[in-house]
């Protein structure tokens, strides 16, 4: 599949913390085994050496995968996997553990939104 056959859409309503609705469909390709990403466009970056812009950043806030197909319209759940404890405290300790992405950089949490919001971006992910 080339760029050109990338379905790009936009988040269209929040149903839940864990599904939304994008106006994309079957009518546009959209399939059970496609993955897709939301994101919003941030600032360009330039090349330090030439000043060049090399183009936006995009700040991904999610992983979703379709869970109902309409024609005009799908219905998108959270592909984000987390993992909690789940033992029972005096009869078992076992169960499995959250995974926590590590800090790679410093930078104010109120200055990155990471909610998915109504007009975000949605882009399949090849």
């Amino acid at each position: 599949m080339t760029t050109e056959d990338t379905i790009e859409g936009k988040v269209v309503k929040i149903i839940s913390s864990k599904e939304i609705v994008i106006n994309k469909g079957e009518d546009d390709g959209i399939e059970e085994d496609m993955e897709f990403i939301v994101f919003e466009i941030g600032d360009v970056i330039e090349d330090p050496d030439t000043g060049e812009a090399l183009g936006n950043v995009e700040h991904v806030k999610a992983r979703v995968k379709p869970k109902h197909i309409q024609n005009e319209i799908t219905i998108m759940r959270s592909a984000e996997i987390t993992t909690k404890k789940t033992g029972i405290y005096g009869i078992t300790n076992a169960g499995e553990t959250k995974k926590v992405t590590k800090s790679i950089a410093d930078r104010p949490e109120d200055e990155v939104d990471d909610k998915v919001k109504e007009g975000d971006l949605v882009r399949q992910k090849l």
